[in-house]
């Protein structure tokens, strides 16, 4: 028997690693924000640091927005997968750990979603 599809578990976990790679990117850019901040140095030299400072963090900040799209696409695509899969066309909504954002019961709340997520 031939498997087509995806590993929705995989996929999940996967999901999973990339909110968690957002939230610890922004723990970590708001802990440098602070440091840059409080720090006790002045002249040119600092100024220009805290300018390529901020551009940085605005990288960082973006950087954090894809992992968190990437997230929702990739357990959006987990639940399509298991909606398409499953007898009934119903999913449980907490075997996608919260990434989904919203209540999802069957096939069709996923397939209405599918714009929202799809434009990612």
């Amino acid at each position: 028997m031939a498997f087509w599809g995806s590993n929705t578990e995989e996929m999940v976990e996967l999901a999973r690693r990339f909110r968690d790679g957002d939230q610890q990117l922004r723990v970590t850019t708001e802990a440098l924000q602070t440091a840059v901040a409080t720090a006790g140095w002045v002249g040119p030299d600092a100024d220009g640091f805290r300018d390529r400072w901020e551009q940085c963090r605005q990288q960082l900040s973006q950087t954090g927005d894809h992992l968190s799209s990437t997230a929702e696409h990739l357990a959006f695509e987990a639940a399509e997968q298991d909606a398409a899969s499953d007898p009934t066309g119903r999913i449980d909504p907490a075997d996608y750990d919260g990434m989904l954002g919203g209540q999802f019961l069957d096939w069709s709340d996923v397939i209405n979603t599918g714009e929202r997520v799809g434009d990612l």
